[in-house]
Formats: structure tokens, C-alpha cells, sequence
């Protein structure tokens, strides 16, 4: 993907969200478990800032994995 399609994806994306969210806010961003968000960022999939105890998400590192989680699907889809 381009740069400038990220850009435009990054206008558009979860707009109401702050640039650096909490990881109930990415759970809400993409209607998933607490398990599940705990499994995305301990097994690499979408980077991560950790201060202290805390963790912190960057929302261009959620929408980097939502890009490339469509592009792997669609590239993996049967004709």
C-alpha cells in the first residue's frame, strides 16, 4: 500500500479515537474479547508502547494491521 493510501486511510479510520489509545478502546475499535486484544499484542501483530504496566497503542499500528489483514485475506481468497 502506498503511503498516501494510508494516509487517506487514517483520515477516514476511526476518526473519534485519539492518536495513542488504551487497549479498552482498541477492543472496542475492533469488537473484540479483552482476550483477544491481549493475544494481538503479545503475539506481535499490532505494535505496542508499554510504560510501566501500562500499554499504549499507536491507532496507525491498528490500521497498518487492518490493511494488511485485508490484504492477506484477499490475496488468499479461492476463485
Amino acid at each position: 500500500m502506498k503511503k498516501t493510501e494510508l494516509s487517506e486511510h487514517y483520515k477516514l479510520m476511526f476518526s473519534d479515537y485519539p492518536e495513542i489509545i488504551k487497549c479498552n478502546e482498541l477492543q472496542s475499535m475492533l469488537g473484540v474479547s479483552k482476550h483477544a486484544v491481549y493475544r494481538l499484542l503479545n503475539n506481535g501483530h499490532i505494535g505496542h508502547i508499554r510504560i510501566g504496566r501500562s500499554i499504549r497503542i499507536p491507532k496507525i499500528n491498528v490500521i497498518r494491521y487492518l490493511i494488511q489483514t485485508n490484504n492477506d485475506t484477499s490475496t488468499n481468497t479461492a476463485i
